[in-house]
């Protein structure tokens, strides 16, 4: 199987929640800030839901093979969603299938060992996928939130990052 294309964007919502979900499919500019494109704002965000309520809210792209397969309105704790994500990972090396849950709906998402490929499931969709591409470019989102996390939010637990770093040397 070819190289998996795949780029992975974390955004957090300005706000604390969505009272209309199809604005937010349709307007994602007006309601996400991106922890890539603008990191300081991202956090002001972030800290100004903390203010509120729990922080995190967000949403994460995926484009696979140049199709966004996160459904638009799939808001989600983007901090719950890493920490799952980095579980889903490490199920999966050491068992060939690992699986999580976003956080607050009953939506999953997995990833299987196939012969030489793996399936990721997403919200019920399959997308076949060349396993170490696809894991490096996922590990690498994950450091990217949780080294975002760090310098911008404080207060983290290292032991994200060195899960992620650990992951990381058994693909060199």
């Amino acid at each position: 199987m070819n190289e998996t294309k795949l780029e992975i964007e974390t955004f957090v919502l300005r706000g604390t929640g969505l009272t209309f979900p199809e604005l937010f499919s349709k307007q994602h500019d007006e309601h996400l800030v991106s922890i890539s494109a603008n990191p300081g704002e991202a956090a002001r965000w972030w800290h100004w839901q903390n203010d509120k309520c729990l922080p995190g809210e967000g949403w994460v792209s995926f484009i696979l093979n140049g199709v966004q397969i996160m459904p638009m309105d799939a808001w989600t704790n983007v901090d719950i969603f890493w920490q799952e994500l980095l579980n889903t990972l490490e199920r999966y090396v050491s068992t060939g299938r690992g699986q999580g849950e976003f956080s607050e709906e009953t939506a999953t998402f997995s990833l299987v060992k196939r012969g030489t490929v793996a399936v990721f499931e997403l919200r019920g969709q399959r997308y076949p996928v060349e396993p170490d591409s696809f894991l490096k470019t996922v590990l690498r989102a994950a450091q990217e939130f949780f080294t975002w996390v760090e310098e911008y939010i404080g207060g983290i637990d290292r032991t994200s990052l060195a899960r992620i770093e650990t992951l990381m040397h058994g693909f060199k």
